[in-house]
Order: structure tokens, then sequence, then C-alpha cells
């Protein structure tokens, strides 16, 4: 079975009429007292029927937190040290960029690594590794990361990063040519 196949998992009832007509029914039978809808102590009973289903809540929360499907943050690495797994961190999204110079040159043209590309909303790339252009082409593809880890990056089609940050010589262009992702 897979961990998203389980049926959800409730605790404790957190039904609000249900709460409210088992401590209704709890004062009957204690004080002999029929309450109507008025009555003020039905309506503190109201009262203590939102704290207790709070508190329902609030257990049906912690109890999940316990439970693999359902833990989250702290909780979920606590779950995993307890089976000896530590929680991946996140990784920078990635994508090739080719690069294209002006023209052609007698010698081979270095793209430092480093080098940086945006789509001009402040989320950059970086070359991962120095690339060379051959002389007598114009052209070479290098794999680039996203300056900042996580989710931020994903999602960049292919064309969309397309402004150089740091300027090099010969260079006239460098665009991503595959969708961001990781």
């Amino acid at each position: 079975m897979r961990l998203n196949d389980l049926p959800d998992i409730e605790f404790v009832s957190a039904d609000e009429q249900e709460i409210l007509a088992e401590i209704i029914n709890l004062y009957t039978s204690i004080t002999g007292r029929t309450l109507t809808q008025g009555d003020p102590v039905r309506l503190f009973l109201y009262v203590i029927v939102l704290i207790v289903v709070m508190l329902c809540n609030k257990i049906n929360y912690t109890g999940k937190q316990n439970l693999l499907r359902y833990a989250e943050g702290s909780n979920l690495d606590h779950l995993g040290i307890l089976v000896g797994v530590e929680r991946m961190g996140e990784k920078s999204a990635v994508t090739t960029m080719k690069i294209t110079l002006s023209e052609a040159r007698d010698v081979a043209t270095i793209i430092p690594a480093g080098t940086r590309g945006t789509a001009g909303d402040n989320v950059f790339f970086a070359i991962n590794h120095d690339v060379s252009i051959l002389a007598g082409t114009i052209e070479a593809e290098a794999a680039a990361s996203c300056t900042v880890a996580g989710t931020v990056g994903n999602g960049y089609l292919p064309g969309e990063i397309n402004k150089i940050v740091d300027p090099i010589p010969y260079v006239a262009k460098m665009v991503n040519i595959t969708t961001s992702e990781g």
C-alpha cells in the first residue's frame, strides 16, 4: 500500500453539532433542567462547544504530526531521524544556456564560471563551469544553476533567460534553451 492510498485519519471528532448535543445532554442529565433556545446557560454552553472544537482540532493536528503523511517542518525531521534519514536540502533550478559570440574569432573565447544571466526579474542563473568557444565557431552550450536554492528558479521557458548580467567581450547573447527545473 502506498502512503497516498491510506485513508484519512481523525483521532477525535471535531463535529460542532455532535459536541453541542453531547454537552447539552450531559448538562440536562446532571441538572434535570431542559434548556430552551434563548436560555443564557445554553448560550454559555455554545461558547464551551467552540473551545472544545478548537481543542479537538488541536488534538487531531498534534496526532497527525506523528504520522509521515501529515508531518511537516521539524516534526517531519524528527520522524525521519527515527528511521535514520535526513531531509534533503533545497537545490537550485538548472537550465542549459546557449552562448553566442558576435562573430567568429581566431582564438578561443573563455566564458568564466559564474557568468550570470537573468530574465530581468532579479532571479539569476550562473554558468556552472568555464566554457570555451573554440576558434572559428560562434556558440557553445553550458549548464547554469539558479543562484538561489528552492523553487524560485523553476519554470523559465526556453528563451526567457536572455539578459547578460556580467558582460564579456565578443559575447552577443546568452539565452536558456531548456526549461529551468529542479
